[in-house]
């Protein structure tokens, strides 16, 4: 979130929509005593800051008596509607201007989930160590008979080269359909209670996503959900159900985390400004032309900053991720699988639906260019 006195607004976090971007541009144009609730800074093991620090002010409090520290270590730094005007209470959350940033849900969607499974898509694959064991043997035998071959040797650096995306694309993108399938027909936790938006809520939110899998009888996401160690060896070893192999699988720590499955106010983003009734803020961007956008905001508002595409780009952070993916697919190819057809109208149904609700809403009619 983003209380800014100078400028008299409110900027509502959603997830998934250039958001820590727009901190980094909008930090410099902020005044000495307004709060930014972003992330400390991020430096990788090659020493490059892959984040800035976007924290400002976070422990200063409203006369509410309350900070967005209070709230961070429970809820994140993407702190609903709700929750930010408890924050700053009543005088300010009325008065000032609130605005967030949303995104065609198909884009969001995949983004969401490049974001949350990077092992499968971009970790070298994981040998089963019964399989590695056996091509050692063997190996051993044609050595100590002078035939030629090296099957344990290719093997690993197949394994090497590799990813569960590059070396079974298919087995991915249905992964990728009923992952996204579950969470959208599970049952949808109130928008406006702070227990759906906190990490106390990742043991019932994976309770209703196994249940949800099992209705939907997804039994390869449901045994992924429940997923134990099979071998060990010196190592790890769990299959990843989608391959229909045992010979090669997934790092455990991809299922000890569940960052796979877990998140369902991340998928309703719309929870964020939105409370099963009516809007909460008084401006949604389109994330599509995300920097001429709020330029237009700014304007229109009467907000002195200037913002274009070019002045934006400039401030970006994560936006290529995906980049050095050894594989890759156009966006659309994931929304081309067998179940394609039953996404596009399930997406359709929960995000471009005149009757708002809890359960859905019109991304048509709420975003503004």
């Amino acid at each position: 979130m983003i209380v800014s006195h100078k400028h008299k607004f409110i900027f509502v976090k959603t997830h998934k929509t250039a958001t820590q971007t727009f901190l980094k541009f909008i930090k410099p144009h902020l005044g000495a005593d307004d709060v930014m609730a972003g992330d400390p800074e991020e430096i990788n093991s090659d020493g490059v800051v892959i984040n800035e620090d976007t924290q400002i002010n976070c422990d200063k409090k409203f006369e509410t008596g309350l900070c967005a520290k209070d709230y961070q270590e429970t809820y994140g730094n993407h702190l609903p509607w709700f929750m930010i005007k408890n924050i700053v209470g009543d005088e300010i959350w009325e008065n000032y201007t609130k605005f967030t940033i949303e995104r065609n849900p198909w884009d969001r969607f995949l983004s969401l989930f490049y974001f949350v499974n990077p092992i499968p898509l971009s970790n070298a694959i994981n040998l089963n160590p019964d399989l590695l064991k056996r091509l050692q043997s063997l190996q051993f035998s044609m050595s100590e008979k002078g035939e030629a071959g090296r099957p344990l040797t290719e093997k690993i650096e197949w394994a090497r080269e590799n990813t569960i995306m590059s070396a079974n694309p298919e087995a991915l993108r249905e992964y990728f359909e009923e992952w996204l399938l579950t969470q959208l027909e599970a049952p949808v936790m109130k928008l406006d209670d702070n227990f759906a938006y906190g990490v106390d809520c990742i043991d019932y939110e994976t309770k209703i996503y196994k249940e949800q899998a099992k209705k939907m009888k997804f039994h390869r996401l449901a045994e992924l959900l429940e997923a134990k160690e099979l071998y060990s060896h010196g190592q790890p070893f769990t299959k990843f159900p989608y391959t229909g192999t045992t010979e090669y699988g997934i790092a455990q720590n991809f299922y000890k985390k569940l960052l796979n499955i877990r998140g369902q106010v991340r998928f309703l983003n719309y929870g964020n400004y939105f409370d099963g009734k009516e809007v909460k803020v008084d401006h949604i961007i389109d994330f599509d032309g995300v920097g001429d956008n709020i330029g237009k905001f700014f304007k229109k508002f009467d907000i002195n900053i200037n913002c274009n595409k070019g002045l934006y780009d400039a401030a970006t952070q994560n936006a290529h991720y995906r980049k050095n993916l050894k594989s890759k697919k156009p966006n659309d190819w994931w929304y081309q699988g067998p179940r394609g057809q039953w996404l596009d109208k399930v997406i359709k149904r929960r995000f471009f639906n005149n009757n708002m609700n809890e359960n859905q809403i019109n991304f048509d009619k709420i975003v503004s260019k």
